[in-house]
């Protein structure tokens, strides 16, 4: 989400934030950012706040000072206070990461760390003329396989593979899950190898919610194996 753009020579930049692990811990461990400002100068500054850079008592928690115009950077920030309103789940929301892109202290760029749970529907009028193949989706790795607080053993740690909900994990914006239905003491559950994850019913009724509310289409590569348990 790009919140601010004061001066229309930066129109054509852009700052993206988004998740990516930290070391041995889970998916979202850290933020990255990722920048394209077409008028670099030397000595810029990219910075990443919480909280609105405008607010004058507001410091950056993650300062970098880029070489070239575009680039990509690990900020070592994890996101423990990223924050959306359950009440609008289904709206873009700001996290409350900013980053932004910084002249002369400056601030001429902004975009926030945001939640995209209707992102197709807003890019349809583009994504309706591409094939399956021309597009990039964004997807997790065993979906289902998640736990939303560190696993206290190094073999519960190897099984997870994701650190929010299926739910949480569409609404930040995967269109593509890796479900791995299996059969466990006589029940349905989604597994990672051999080792039962999280109820199937509930992963079935957070993708259920999330497509009942939204305009978006889901992709499950187990797909023919879930359907024969709907």
């Amino acid at each position: 989400m790009d919140i601010h753009d004061p001066d229309n020579e930066f129109s054509s930049s852009q700052i993206i934030l988004f998740y990516s692990p930290l070391d041995s811990e889970l998916i979202r461990g850290q933020i990255v950012i990722y920048w394209y400002i077409q008028n670099y100068i030397e000595n810029d500054t990219l910075a990443l706040y919480y909280g609105h850079p405008d607010l004058n008592e507001i410091q950056p928690i993650f300062e970098h000072k880029p070489d070239k115009k575009s680039g990509v950077i690990k900020t070592g920030i994890p996101p423990t206070r990223a924050y959306y309103s359950l009440d609008l789940s289904y709206v873009e929301q700001c996290t409350g990461y900013y980053g932004t892109w910084l002249r002369n202290d400056s601030v001429k760029k902004i975009s926030c760390l945001s939640t995209h749970p209707d992102w197709m529907s807003k890019h349809k009028h583009v994504l309706k003329y591409m094939t399956i193949g021309n597009l990039f989706i964004p997807g997790t790795h065993n979906s289902g396989s998640y736990s939303e607080e560190l696993p206290p053993t190094i073999l519960q740690r190897y099984t997870v593979t994701q650190d929010r909900s299926i739910l949480d994990q569409l609404i930040s914006g995967a269109r593509y899950l890796d479900i791995r239905p299996c059969i466990y003491d006589n029940k349905y559950w989604v597994c990672h190898g051999t080792f039962p994850m999280q109820p199937f019913d509930k992963i079935i009724q957070d993708i259920k919610d999330f497509m009942g509310h939204t305009d978006e289409i889901v992709i499950d590569s187990q797909a023919p194996k879930i359907m024969k348990h709907l």
